[in-house]
């Protein structure tokens, strides 16, 4: 009878443990969706920075404590998103990095490779490194359908042209395809 009882007391510690752990993780996931919430609810025309940017600090605190967590991804990703949002193109880049890194097979991995590089190219100027990620992308995801477009940016960086002249390439080339139509 004893030991039933020692068995019983052990097993009653282990599930209380567990909720323990359980109700940690689910608060944590409560101050994230409210804060999400609130900064979605917020009608200013720009973002609040300061929710912005405690809500990237939840994600990474959340990903940090579960990093084998099935919304781990994700939450990097939103919190690459944001930080992009209000300019902290350099941590955005930090986490895409992290998914790349740490998340290969997760659904956001390919997406996280493309906008790495397109942070690089068109917000940090950085063409070595963007360039470097495009590669890196078509040889990982060369059916992806973000392939086209890391294709046609990788050609731009390539050829040394700015936005513009790219425009107008297009449309050059568009005006000759409409005349030979004619």
């Amino acid at each position: 009878m004893n030991s039933s009882f020692r068995f019983i007391t052990l097993g009653l510690l282990g599930i209380v443990v567990l909720l323990a752990c359980k109700s940690g993780r689910q608060q944590e996931l409560d101050q994230i969706t409210g804060m999400e919430q609130a900064l979605k609810n917020d009608t200013a025309d720009t973002p609040d920075i300061n929710k912005a940017v405690a809500l990237v600090g939840l994600y990474d605190q959340f990903v940090t404590a579960h990093p084998d967590d099935s919304m781990s991804s994700e939450y990097l990703f939103r919190a690459a998103d944001i930080s992009q949002g209000v300019h902290h193109d350099s941590l955005a880049v930090a986490y895409y990095q992290r998914i790349c890194t740490n998340y290969p097979t997760s659904r956001k991995a390919a997406a996280s490779l493309f906008m790495m590089a397109f942070v690089y190219q068109n917000n940090l100027s950085d063409n070595d490194k963007a360039k470097a990620a495009y590669t890196d992308f078509l040889g990982k995801y060369p059916e992806h359908q973000l392939a086209a477009s890391a294709q046609g940016a990788l050609q731009q960086l390539e050829m040394g042209l700015s936005d513009e002249e790219l425009i107008r390439m297009f449309q050059q080339k568009q005006d000759s395809l409409d005349t030979a139509a004619n």
